[in-house]
């Protein structure tokens, strides 16, 4: 960042064939990591010729999140494993300095904080609010709320799951919060 480059964490992923609880749970800890670093990063792996027999081909790995059903036997249907903890709140562009951002997996609950005086640009996040395609997952299904700097906010669009908004330019800390409707007063 120094060097004003953009760091990239090339690839993480976890096992999907551990305990269902344990695999979520390791999954939510990768990613709370990259979110508080707030670096840029690719899951590893989607992989649609996942067999039981060979997982995903590769070393006989088994990362991928969309597996082989085992019942019944010889089928070869596909089943989405885990694609909900990786399908999560993040920002794509952001009009002031991005300094924290979190997803609870459990609660729904996103908190983005930024500081500085804002460009005259709006600030964009990635809100799984709206199915896109037949397999992704959506965080807000009974939709959300979002609130900026504690106070309910809405001055902002939805293009698909990208929400928009410009910050107060006469604020140099921005406190953005988005939860499933209802839950935050």
């Amino acid at each position: 960042r120094e060097k004003g480059m953009v760091p990239f964490l090339t690839e993480f992923g976890t096992r999907q064939n551990w305990t269902r609880s344990v695999v979520r749970s390791h999954m939510d800890w990768q990613f709370e990591a990259v979110e508080q670093t707030l670096i840029n990063a690719t899951y590893w792996n989607v992989n649609l010729y996942n067999t039981l027999d060979r997982n995903d081909g590769f070393m006989r790995e088994d990362f991928s999140l969309i597996g082989t059903i085992p019942e019944p036997p010889g089928t070869g249907e596909k089943a989405l494993r885990n694609l909900d903890a990786a399908v999560r709140p993040y920002v794509m562009a952001a009009s002031a300095e991005p300094v924290h951002q979190y997803f609870n997996l459990r609660s729904k609950a996103f908190d983005l904080i930024l500081k500085g005086i804002p460009v005259d640009a709006p600030t964009v996040i990635y809100v799984p609010a709206a199915h896109r395609h037949p397999w992704q997952p959506v965080q807000y299904e009974d939709g959300f709320d979002v609130f900026y700097n504690g106070n309910v906010f809405k001055e902002w669009t939805m293009d698909g799951n990208q929400l928009s908004f410009y910050l107060d330019p006469t604020q140099d800390q921005h406190s953005i919060n988005i939860r499933p409707r209802g839950t935050m007063k």
